[in-house]
This record gives structure tokens, C-alpha cells and sequence, in this order.
């Protein structure tokens, strides 16, 4: 927190999926807000379905989390010390199709399943669903937000410009806001093997050598995440350059071994799909990373890196897109090799063996 930036979440509960009531909604104000502290976070309530005083009500409750996020960053940042705040988060509950006809001929719309895909079909051959579809779309009084076919001028300057765009903004175009990885010279990590079958040594005792070192050139750029696998895959030398993120309660038997600070380099948490996302998060924003894990246990996130491949494939076909770091990703435990792949921003895949 006294380096990185926050992440204000808001969990929008509108009560169905498709066709299904959703787990989060059906459970009582009193259990989710448990629920969510049990997490660690603070929860703030958004809920209704009066438009004017629901949006007066979000613009307030956001200035409050911001205002909580800029107040912890501070004192972490002015003392020099981080800690583990109870981070603000926003729980905003609105009905399906909020706005929708309430009923449709003899079945609910707002606030039902059936707001989810095209709330009123057959609006070509229905007169009545077309005159009810118009009624709904003229509730939004288009003819006082655009004149001549365009957007009012005193809406179109509330947009933000320049890097405040979405898609301009350095955090959301990652390749942007990224530096060129300092990489030590590999052939300065190898073995002698003057005669085979004579010397006995671990390859991955040595990477983890390697890793060290690109840590300890890199302390602002490079992490590396696994699944509680960085001890046993034999990499533990990284921790003499960066040792393992812990912002939880500390014990005594901690200093045995234990390898953790609160501002460290490698992330580690028992969930496969936690860290991909991580390291995806972390790669995105301009940074670069490390993921290594199990080769059995690596197809639990299989389809995350083939999405991951299919986002780069389509970035390729937007000029303004910057290409961002590779994926690395380091499988361990194929019984007598390690491998590693690495997807680059142009969607080509590198199968290394070694």
C-alpha cells in the first residue's frame, strides 16, 4: 500500500443470472455484510430503486471509500510502515432491468430473470410491445440530452479527456507504463559437466539462483506467485532477494524459516485461479512475472490462459493497444524435466524444455 495503488470493488447484486436467482442476494443484508467482513473488507450499502436518490446515495458512498483509501495510503506512506486496513467496498443492490415495464403481457420484467437478454421481443410484429419498448426509451427524455442528432454540449464536457479516458488511462494500456526487464547473463548459471554421469546437481536450484538475481535487479517490477509451491520446486533463493508477502498476524516460530514481510516480491496463496489472475493483474498494469505450480495441478487454469491468448490475439488488431509482458508460467513435477511456457503479447506461444 505505500508503493501500489487500491482497488475499490463493487459488487453489484441485481438478484438473478439468466434464468436463476443469484446465491449473494438470496442471503439477508445481515449475513453478507458478516460474510464480507469475515473477508476483511468493509461493505457499504447501495441499495433501492428510486433513481435520483440512489444516485445521490452512490456518489456519497463512494467519496467516503475513496476518501478511507487516500487516508490509509497516507498514513502508511507518511510513517513508512504498511499494515492490513480493513479495505472499503461498495455493495450496490438494484432490481434486474431496473427501469423496465414492471409486468410484460403476464409475466414480470424488472426486477425478474427475464430483464436479462431482450426484456421486449418481437417489438417488429407486436404493436403492443413496440408502443411499450418506445415508452421505456422515451422515459430516458432523449429529446433533452441530445439536440440535432448529437450529444447536448453540457453532458458531452462531462466526459473525461486525455490520459482520464478509459482506454488512454497508462494503469488500463499497461504496455505503456512498462520497462524492459534487467535479466542477468543466463550462461553465468550453469554447470560444469566436464563427464556425464559424474556430477550431481538440481536444475532448479540453480534457476532459482537466476530468479534471485532478476528479483534483486528488478524490486519495483517483477514478482513471483505459486500456489505454496516456491520451497518445495526449489526456488527458495529467491527469498535472499525477496521473500514471500504476508500481511497477516506474525508468530514467533515465523522467524524460523519462515520467509515473510510485508513487503515482499513473491505471492503465494493456496488457489491456482487466485494467482493467474494475480500475475495477469500484475502483467497488465505494466509489470512483469513468474508463476510456478505443479505441472498436475496447472490445468485447473487452463481456460484462464486461453482467454488470456485470445485478449492478446484481438489487442494485435488495435493500433492504439501496447503490447504487454509475457505470461510466464514455470510447470514443475513432470517426473524428469521442468517446463516453461510463455505467452507474448502477439499470441505465439514459447514451449521451452530444460
Amino acid at each position: 500500500m505505500i508503493a501500489d495503488g487500491a482497488v475499490l470493488p463493487v459488487l453489484h447484486l441485481n438478484g438473478y443470472k439468466i434464468n436463476n436467482p443469484t446465491l449473494l442476494s438470496r442471503i439477508t443484508h445481515e449475513e453478507l455484510d458478516c460474510l464480507f467482513k469475515g473477508y476483511g473488507w468493509e461493505p457499504f450499502f447501495v441499495e433501492g430503486d428510486e433513481i435520483d436518490s440512489m444516485h445521490q446515495a452512490m456518489a456519497a458512498t463512494l467519496e467516503t471509500c475513496v476518501t478511507k483509501i487516500r487516508d490509509y495510503q497516507k498514513q502508511a506512506r507518511d510513517s513508512g510502515k504498511a499494515f492490513r486496513p480493513r479495505w472499503p467496498m461498495v455493495i450496490l443492490r438494484t432490481p434486474k432491468g431496473w427501469t423496465a415495464p414492471r409486468k410484460l403481457d403476464d409475466h414480470n420484467l424488472e426486477g425478474f430473470w427475464r430483464s436479462h437478454q431482450v426484456p421486449i421481443p418481437d417489438v417488429l410484429k407486436n404493436a403492443e410491445h413496440l408502443k411499450l419498448l418506445e415508452k421505456w426509451m422515451r422515459s430516458y427524455k432523449p429529446d433533452e440530452l441530445f439536440k440535432d442528432g448529437k450529444l447536448i454540449s453540457e453532458l458531452k464536457d462531462l466526459a473525461p479527456t486525455g490520459q482520464r479516458r478509459m482506454s488512454a488511462n497508462p494503469v488500463a494500456n499497461g504496455g505503456t507504463l512498462q520497462h524492459k526487464l534487467r535479466v542477468p547473463d543466463f550462461r553465468d548459471y550453469g554447470y560444469d559437466c566436464a563427464k556425464p554421469g559424474v556430477n550431481e546437481a538440481g536444475s532448479m536450484a540453480l534457476f532459482g539462483k537466476f530468479l534471485r538475481d532478476i528479483v534483486a535487479q528488478n524490486q519495483d517490477i517483477f514478482r513471483v506467485f505459486g500456489p505454496d509451491e516456491t520451497q518445495s520446486n526449489k526456488l527458495d533463493a529467491i527469498y535472499d532477494a525477496g521473500k514471500k508477502v504476508w500481511l497477516g498476524e506474525y508468530f514467533e516460530e515465523d522467524e524460523d524459516g519462515g520467509n515473510l514481510a510485508f513487503a515482499g516480491r513473491v505471492m503465494e496463496i493456496l488457489s491456482e485461479h487466485t494467482i493467474e489472475g494475480w500475475l495477469e493483474g500484475y502483467v497488465l498494469s505494466g509489470r512483469h512475472g513468474l508463476l510456478n505450480s505443479y505441472e498436475p495441478f496447472i490445468h485447473i487454469i487452463d481456460s484462464m490462459v486461453n482467454q488470456h491468448c485470445k485478449w492478446l490475439e484481438k489487442c494485435n488488431e488495435v493500433d492504439w493497444r501496447v503490447p504487454v509482458a509475457s505470461l510466464n508460467i514455470l510447470l514443475t513435477s513432470t517426473v524428469w524435466r521442468q517446463v516453461c511456457w510463455s505467452f507474448y503479447s502477439d499470441a505465439s506461444m514459447i514451449f521451452n524444455e530444460g
